[in-house]
């Protein structure tokens, strides 16, 4: 369970840092 919570968080990390470089760069 412990693995999986941690990919889930380094998952959704990468999908907020994408959104967020998007959004500046257009």
């Amino acid at each position: 369970m412990r693995t999986y919570n941690t990919m889930l968080l380094l998952g959704l990390g990468l999908m907020g840092i994408a959104g967020v470089r998007k959004k500046f760069k257009k």
